[in-house]
């Protein structure tokens, strides 16, 4: 009805369950486990261990920023820099010769010019912040209470409350919304599951619902649902097709899933989307 198209994958096991992934309309990234009820596919990925931080590092890559007073820049990074448009003048650190100027694209050119000069630091406008994502969580360094949380947006406050810790550089997600799309960060502030446990508990609530639920129990659930032979077969060829789909070299013996797997499954599917099977 909205006019996306839907993105889906699917792992089909010979004996065991069955995982559908798909990416909505709102850009949620959901999983099915055995045709029941959808749920998002981060509170699996809790479930299997990783903390929010893990996520936001496995499926986005990071920029460095420092902030000096009223002024902010983004450490060098040619990476970053191909297909930007520069919000600060750009000038030779040594000369003042105007290298970049602002509003214009860094080109290929302009970057390699920018690496042969020696340039460590790219201006940048401090309203380019707001609104982007911390990457990890930023402790207070006197009473280890988080000052900011990975996955938390950039404002006014926060950089407030970071330059009174005189906590000046930290790293930012890097989303462009063209390669690379905010589908992770969106389904981990939907999820509202904070630990390991809570994780396990939520998923066999939600694939047993009127059994008493344990974190033990949940578990020995989960590890039965993929990664133990008794109750899970790949197969060879299952495992073949995985394999060359996601790109690994795992044994062909190992006809489980590994978390690795379906991790790997969730980034391709992204991966798919974002650059629209280009």
């Amino acid at each position: 009805t909205s006019g996306k198209i839907i993105y889906s994958a699917r792992i089909i096991p010979v004996r065991g369950s069955w995982i559908d992934m798909e990416i909505d309309a709102k850009d949620i990234v959901y999983i099915r486990i055995d045709r029941r009820r959808k749920f998002p596919v981060t509170i699996l990925f809790k479930a299997f261990g990783y903390s929010v931080e893990d996520l936001l590092t496995y499926f986005y890559r990071s920029e460095r920023v420092l902030i000096q007073g009223s002024r902010a820049y983004k450490f060098f990074d040619p990476s970053f820099l191909k297909g930007q448009r520069a919000s600060k003048d750009v000038k030779d650190p040594e000369t003042g010769e105007l290298l970049v100027k602002r509003g214009r694209i860094f080109t290929i050119r302009a970057i390699k010019r920018l690496e042969s000069v020696g340039t460590d630091l790219i201006p940048i406008a401090k309203e380019d912040l707001m609104g982007r994502v911390f990457a990890h969580t930023i402790q207070d360094r006197s009473s280890d209470q988080p000052l900011v949380k990975a996955n938390d947006t950039v404002n006014e406050e926060n950089l407030e409350i970071l330059n009174k810790a005189g906590i000046n550089q930290f790293d930012l997600l890097f989303i462009d919304g063209i390669l690379t799309s905010d589908s992770v960060r969106k389904t981990l502030l939907l999820d509202k599951v904070e630990t390991k446990e809570e994780a396990l508990i939520e998923i066999y609530r939600r694939l047993r619902p009127g059994n008493p639920a344990t974190p033990e129990v949940a578990q020995d659930f989960i590890d039965n649902l993929f990664f133990k032979p008794n109750y899970y077969d790949l197969s060879g060829v299952g495992r073949l097709k995985i394999n060359q789909r996601l790109g690994i070299n795992s044994s062909m013996n190992l006809r489980i899933l590994r978390r690795e797997d379906i991790l790997l499954t969730a980034k391709a599917l992204i991966e798919l989307r974002d650059t629209q099977g280009v």
